[in-house]
């Protein structure tokens, strides 16, 4: 990149198109409910995914509410099925569909390479790390379990059992760290 060439803001279409499709660049988005935030996080997998060949076991999409990753995780498989879709039959894109916005980026050759990634992606992305922080977490702890020190059957206590071995861990470092 030239060094002198600030990058287009991030609330303008320019912005987000670059945000969407760099990959070599790291992007930290923030905003208000219902701005995109989770089509540009999609349409950032599927370049990766799609274009770059990026095995989706190779991506962690996380994200703070189980509703957020649930819904992150549909839109995901909804983009790759419009793309095998599309692939397959070719059909007017729509403009508020994550899968459309990215394919209108591509030419031909690149929308048929895309579907055939897409069918493969599918099939991974029940072992796709697209979750919480908490899960994601979860997930490394139990894979590594022994070298951790943890039981592989731990379950996360997101209830008052937390809050209290919370209050208790935080006191224990308060205590520590200021005598």
């Amino acid at each position: 990149k030239d060094p002198g060439k600030r990058p287009a803001g991030p609330g303008t279409a320019a912005g987000r198109e670059e945000a969407a499709r760099d990959l070599a660049t790291s992007v930290v988005v923030t905003a208000g409910a219902g701005t995109g935030k989770t089509s540009l996080l999609v349409e950032r997998i599927l370049t990766h995914v799609l274009v770059r060949g990026t095995p989706l076991s190779r991506i962690a999409a996380i994200t703070f509410t189980r509703k957020a990753a649930a819904e992150l995780r549909e839109r995901v498989e909804d983009a790759l099925e419009r793309t095998i879709a599309l692939g397959r039959r070719p059909e007017p894109l729509e403009a508020d569909k994550d899968a459309d916005r990215f394919l209108a980026r591509l030419d031909e050759a690149g929308r048929s390479l895309a579907a055939g990634r897409a069918r493969a992606a599918v099939t991974a992305l029940d072992a796709a790390s697209i979750s919480t922080i908490h899960g994601f977490a979860g997930d490394i702890l139990r894979r590594h379990a022994r070298e951790a020190g943890v039981d592989v059957g731990f379950q996360v206590d997101d209830g008052p059992g937390a809050d209290a071995l919370f209050e208790e861990m935080w006191a224990a470092y308060i205590e520590d760290v200021l005598g």
